[in-house]
């Protein structure tokens, strides 16, 4: 279940918003990036979860993190988009590898979309399986030019790291 306050993105479209109540029917009220507020159904959105508290305690004194989820490096003046696929396990009669792996494919378009040079996804350890998939998914795209480890240091060994080609 979604918290109210929380931030989503939709499945199978562009955009999200804020989570401003849940409601009886199996739907969420929410607020959208433009403003707007409309009544959704839960398996419609997926909720962003991002720990600034655990990003902030491993990032060096080089980075800032933003908003949106993008690391900006003060030296290098490169954006890196960063993806965490981790679920809110609460969340019922819903394929949480399929919901993780359409949100990856749409992440993975904006990302072309803005040009990003490289970028990482957050899977988890687990037993592999997410991971997996992951990896099937990048190596079917053709933007993906490489793809690499993730830093240990920063998300041990539950990270891959891609670099994109234009």
């Amino acid at each position: 279940m979604i918290q109210p306050g929380s931030k989503f993105r939709f499945l199978h479209q562009k955009g999200g918003g804020t989570v401003y109540s849940q409601l009886a029917n199996g739907k969420y009220h929410v607020e959208l990036e433009e403003g707007f507020f409309v009544d959704v159904y839960a398996n419609e959105i997926v909720e962003i979860k991002i720990d600034f508290s655990e990003i902030n305690s491993v990032k060096n004194k080089d980075s800032i993190i933003t908003n949106s989820n993008v690391i900006k490096n003060k030296k290098s003046k490169k954006n890196e988009p960063i993806l965490d696929l981790h679920l809110n396990q609460s969340l019922q009669n819903i394929n949480h590898l399929e919901m993780q792996l359409s949100y990856l494919k749409q992440w993975l378009l904006d990302c072309v979309a803005n040009k990003y040079p490289f970028a990482t996804i957050i899977h988890g350890d687990g037993n592999g399986i997410l991971k997996k998939e992951v990896v099937l998914v990048l190596k079917k795209n053709k933007n993906i030019k490489e793809i690499l480890p993730g830093d240990a240091f920063k998300y041990g060994t539950g990270a891959t790291k891609i670099i994109f080609k234009y």
